[in-house]
């Protein structure tokens, strides 16, 4: 952890070296001097923190080299943030110059003094490093073993519901109960937590006999923080029942509804993790079965208790998950410790590499030739069985002291397999031994060899995994926002980008997301159905538990929920805080903040709704009531708008703002103030409403932001300035669905732009497109037309996208004219995946001759698709609600 605040630190200052040198005048030597200072730290981090985990004092002091990179982080920024202040044009920004010439001096001073201090502290931390041993690691030095992994292992990560070991006798009961049994109406699989509950659960929402025997089937997670409303909209929402206006039922309505669905219809509904006895109690009013009424459907859940099964019906269906058998436990653990590319020992290579490194010191003759190709030959077949029944013996030790535990064998698994040496497997094997013997003092044994597949993460790893912390239990992680706010948040290695080695910041997140799922740290949830990349992500309970406990030992992150909410104003030191219960902003006291993510907005109309006292609405002052109203309605407005003011205001050195939830009333609009956040990389405000539909121009002064989500719920159209060109930085774009007309935006400056959503050519100018050629996901939302457009020589128009990265394009139109849009897709000749939800009357003649998917929405064709799509010989994927093609997936 301490290495990722020093890279941060590295990244950021390089960063203002590089392009914004004019913010750092004055203090530039020294600037590069702790540059060069942090890069040095960098790589003595990296044994470092293998070490702190061996000697306490290694521990305490890499946390306070942590903080001192924080410091300079803080140093650097608040200095170029005051220059910045003091450089804004115009009169009043001329007249502010002249008066704080002698303040200027003093800032520079101070600086200047901050920094020395800092190398003082370096200094003297580094000197007691190096004293107990901790010396740097070499050039060149690291895993090989984990290189050849990397190339040999699957490019997309392990999953982990696909090794399934032992639940063949529970998936055959259970069936057999939900689709024959008549006795039993609630059914129930209970055990510790790591048992596999939950995949069992999965493979019986999966199961031909269950889906065949049930019209509708629901599969909701409860988690230990539920709301009652929203587990009984995801139900309703999985049953393909939720009406668009349902959202506006009270509680009562909203469980009547779903009451009298699951009376009337045979439905399968799944709640996974329930916690306790009132968990149930809350949510069965809804439930018919629960309520002893007749119904055709049937309730299965999951839960870590016996009591809270018995207690949810007395006629109900109970299964105990069974541990593994040492059988069942050796056969889960080969198949993710020893996958097929594992079948020859990767030493072999390492001996070859010798033998290479040897020639070149001796004549460059045909012998060592001959040596490199016998061993290669011969070494290889006689070591490489010896070698993996020799790991197999340390498997089968370890595995045994998993007692059973599936979610335990899988992660040791996933730690072994990227472990080719046998060297490594016997330091994995000594760790398990010292873990073990720590958990026999403190009596989690279970948690302990948990741990050890954190302490086994490289350094790059353990602040990606350490960010899953802040994301609420059973939260479903959508990966592209993920790698988005990574990135953001400098936990991606700018020097593996620039290396080039897995392409852009966002390959490289790519990359370390693989390999927390083939370490089985996450469980992936859904995949991309054509290029089978990771789409959404979950965390085991225990492993969030695990990540939740070392964030908090590491200081990472501050999660606010009503246990702990209150405490939040006595923080002042801390680098991100996660908002799980919503509260008052102005109790954040921490001006070096750096994140700031809200979970719950759905609760920030109740945070500022005034209630107005009964004596005002009563009596003689019942005529008044309108004016109360009105009184009441500008004190939340100001309440409100406290809120974003204080964010605004103090903390300047935010680099991400999100708001992750439901739809919610913001109650006034986004004030111009937000102009001051000019170190933001990643701003959110996804499905927030504003009074006012006029965004300030202030958000051009946020010239580092890479992500920008403007998807504001919409009550009539935004209007967006003209400022985003200013954003070079930008990665990601989302625009409003309905943009004001008014001002059209131009966005020819967005040269890396990745993605684009909601462009269209009534507020864009379509020849902005072309400037965009790092684009890789475009979306067009109603308006598209090609202005000028030359109907009689289709060759003289200009290419639209000049991309070659572009692999989806959706097109959400209003009537689309057909030969814009097949000029349109003549210069998307890479895209894997074309999604078309417009009332076009027919296809285009030429699609994109590789394309694998194609969607469409909409049924107004009036010519037959398929002597077109019969053209494309690599099209493999093929969905429509259209009359002439079939609604199941088709292969031509």
């Amino acid at each position: 952890m301490a290495w990722s605040a020093v890279a941060s630190a590295v990244t950021t200052i390089g960063k203002l070296l590089t392009d914004e040198a004019v913010y750092l005048w004055g203090v530039e030597k020294q600037v590069d001097r702790l540059l060069k200072e942090l890069k040095w730290m960098e790589s003595l981090l990296r044994e470092a923190d293998v070490k702190q985990h061996e000697d306490e004092r290694i521990r305490l002091w890499v946390s306070e080299i942590r903080e001192l990179a924080y410091d300079a982080e803080d140093v650097i920024e608040d200095f170029a943030l005051r220059i910045v202040s003091k450089k804004k044009g115009g009169l009043y920004g001329c007249i502010k110059r002249s008066a704080c010439i002698l303040n200027e001096g003093w800032t520079l001073h101070e600086t200047r003094s901050k920094i020395e201090e800092i190398f003082e502290k370096i200094t003297d931390l580094v000197r007691q490093l190096q004293a107990y041993g901790v010396k740097g690691l070499r050039n060149g030095d690291g895993s090989s073993s984990s290189i050849a992994r990397r190339e040999l292992r699957k490019p997309f990560p392990h999953i982990v519901d696909q090794n399934i070991v032992g639940l063949d006798d529970g998936i055959k009961k259970l069936v057999s109960e939900l689709v024959e049994g008549t006795q039993f109406k609630v059914v129930s699989i209970w055990g510790m937590g790591g048992l596999g509950k939950t995949t069992l659960a999965k493979k019986l929402y999966h199961h031909s006999r269950v889906t065949s025997r049930f019209e509708h089937r629901a599969f909701v997670f409860v988690s230990q923080q539920f709301q009652t409303r929203k587990v009984w909209k995801d139900i309703l929402s999985d049953l393909g029942k939720l009406g668009e206006n349902d959202g506006m039922l009270t509680d009562v309505a909203l469980a009547s509804k779903l009451f009298n669905l699951l009376k009337d219809e045979k439905c399968l509904v799944i709640l996974d993790d329930v916690w306790s006895s009132e968990a149930w109690d809350r949510l069965r009013p809804a439930f018919p079965v629960a309520r002893g009424i007749h119904s055709n459907s049937k309730i299965l859940l999951t839960s870590r208790t016996e009591t809270i099964v018995s207690h949810a019906d007395a006629s109900v269906y109970s299964y105990e998950l069974p541990i593994l058998n040492d059988e069942e436990s050796w056969e889960l653990f080969e198949k993710i410790a020893f996958p097929p590319s594992d079948s020859t020992d990767k030493t072999v290579y390492g001996e070859i590499k010798e033998l290479r490194q040897d020639k070149g010191k001796r004549r460059a003759d045909d012998t060592v030739d001959g040596e490199i190709k016998e061993l290669g030959q011969d070494k290889g077949k006689q070591c490489a069985d010896d070698t993996v029944d020799k790991k197999k013996k340390l498997g089968k030790v370890m595995v045994e002291q998993c007692a059973g535990l599936p979610l335990a064998i899988v992660v040791l698994g996933g730690i072994l397999a990227t472990k080719s040496s046998l060297n490594e497997w016997d330091r994995v094997s000594e760790n398990v031994k010292s873990y073990l013997n720590r958990s026999k003092v403190q009596g989690q044994g279970t948690r302990e060899v948990l741990a050890l597949s954190y302490d086994d993460l490289p350094a790059h790893l353990r602040s990606c995994f350490l960010y899953l912390s802040q994301f609420p239990e059973d939260y479903v992680i959508r990966v592209d926002r993920l790698i988005q706010l990574w990135v953001a948040e400098g936990l991606v290695s700018s020097k593996e980008e620039e290396d080039g080695e897995w392409g852009i910041a966002e390959d490289v997140a790519e990359h370390y997301l693989t390999e927390l799922a083939e370490r089985c740290m996450i469980q992936v949830r859904s995949r991309d159905v054509v290029t089978s990349k990771v789409e959404t992500i979950q965390m085991h309970d225990l492993i969030r538990d695990l990540c939740l406990s070392k964030a908090k030992e590491e200081n990472f992150v501050f999660i606010v929920d009503e246990s702990n909410a209150f405490s939040l104003s006595t923080i002042r030191k801390v680098r991100r805080v996660s908002m799980h219960e919503l509260f008052e902003t102005k109790y954040i006291r921490c001006p070096n903040l750096r994140s700031l993510s809200f979970f719950n907005t759905s609760e920030l109309e109740e945070l500022y709704e005034v209630e107005i006292p009964s004596a005002c609405i009563e009596g003689p002052f019942s005529r008044l009531h309108c004016f109360w109203d009105i009184l009441a309605y500008y004190i939340s407005f100001l309440k409100a708008r406290g809120f974003w003011v204080h964010i605004f205001i103090n903390l300047k050195l935010l680099r991400v703002l999100n708001y992750e939830g439901q739809q919610t009333d913001a109650y006034c609009k986004l004030i111009g103030d937000i102009g001051n956040l000019i170190h933001l990389r990643f701003l959110s405000l996804n499905r927030l409403i504003f009074t006012s539909k006029k965004l300030p121009s202030s958000l051009g002064n946020l010239r580092c932001l890479q992500t920008l989500d403007l998807r504001i719920e919409e009550l009539g159209r935004i209007n967006v300035p003209d400022v985003i060109w200013r954003m070079e930085e930008l990665r990601h774009l989302y625009l409003p669905q309905d943009c004001d007309d008014k001002t059209k935006l131009r966005l020819d400056t967005l040269r890396n732009l990745l993605t684009l959503e909601n462009f269209n050519t009534k507020s864009c100018y379509l020849k902005d497109l072309s400037n965009m050629t790092k684009l890789r996901e475009l979306d067009i939302q109603r308006r598209f037309k090609i202005e000028d457009f030359n109907e009689e020589k289709l060759d003289k128009n200009p290419p639209i996208i000049r991309s070659k990265y572009l692999h989806t394009l959706t097109i959400h139109g209003k009537r689309i004219d057909p030969r814009h849009l097949a000029h349109l897709l003549s210069s998307c000749g890479s895209i894997c995946k074309l999604i078309i939800d417009d009332e076009i009357s027919k296809l285009p003649e030429h699609l994109p001759s590789n394309l694998p998917y194609i969607y469409l929405a909409r049924y107004y064709l009036q010519e037959d698709p398929m002597p077109t799509l019969e053209k494309l010989p690599e099209h493999r994927y093929l969905s429509s609600n259209l009359a002439y093609i079939s609604l199941k997936e088709c292969e031509l």
